[in-house]
């Protein structure tokens, strides 16, 4: 859809209603009643303006990473603004629970922050490591020769690799067993062996893939933690 949503505006569209109606679900979740309304609107509008001016630059120029970078970065800041300024201390769904057991409003919101770290490791940090490594591959290695066919799978095991390995970091470093995210990078290592020692630029690539996926999975909580404190 990202392709379609560039190109025509029905499919642009489309997926703004769709983000819309996904804010209205997670609004009832995480604000107060009287907040839902405006934080759902605040987020689905930011949302449509940050998607319509990219699609009207992309039509004229190449995606670059700093374009990649500043659309991400304003759809954070517009979430953490949010968070920051609506209230949501006694959210709509947790509402009457908490009337029976107070305790459920803690256990709701850690919940809720280990649903959020889990979706944000998994495709939208698969998106960022993957168009950042297509952006610093050269020429030459793109246009190889490589099969199609084993070039697709090649980079849907890496996806896969990627979302087991985010996983397994944030749950050593949320038991306290960071010293194991040291194994997780070596046994990674270890299967790249050969292609590590005789590519150097494969080798360049990879780490900088393997680093950027870590330091998400080590940021990602850090940063949804510090937001629900706010």
């Amino acid at each position: 859809m990202a392709q379609a949503k560039r190109d025509h505006a029905g499919d642009m569209f489309a997926h703004c209603v769709i983000y819309a109606f996904c804010m209205a679900v997670v609004s009832t979740m995480l604000f107060t009643a009287d907040a839902i309304v405006p934080a759902c609107a605040t987020l689905a509008c930011s949302h449509a303006a940050a998607d319509v001016l990219k699609a009207l630059w992309g039509r004229k120029h190449k995606e670059s990473m700093q374009s990649f970078v500043i659309d991400q970065s304003f759809h954070v800041l517009a979430c953490v603004l949010v968070a920051a300024v609506f209230p949501g201390d006694v959210p709509l769904l947790a509402a009457p629970a908490l009337m029976e057991a107070p305790s459920i409003c803690e256990a709701f919101g850690e919940g809720m922050i280990v649903v959020a770290i889990a979706l944000a490791i998994m495709r939208p940090a698969s998106v960022c490591v993957t168009k950042t490594l297509g952006m610093l591959r050269s020429d030459s290695r793109k246009n190889r020769g490589e099969k199609r066919a084993e070039s697709d799978s090649r980079m849907n095991a890496g996806r896969v690799i990627g979302y087991l390995e985010r996983a397994i970091i944030v749950i050593l470093v949320r038991c306290n067993q960071a010293s194991g995210v040291g194994f997780v990078l070596a046994a990674k290592s270890v299967a790249r062996f050969k292609e590590l020692e005789g590519d150097r630029e494969f080798a360049e690539v990879y780490l900088i893939g393997t680093l950027m996926s870590t330091a998400i999975a080590l940021g990602v909580p850090l940063l949804f933690e510090k937001i629900a404190r706010l």
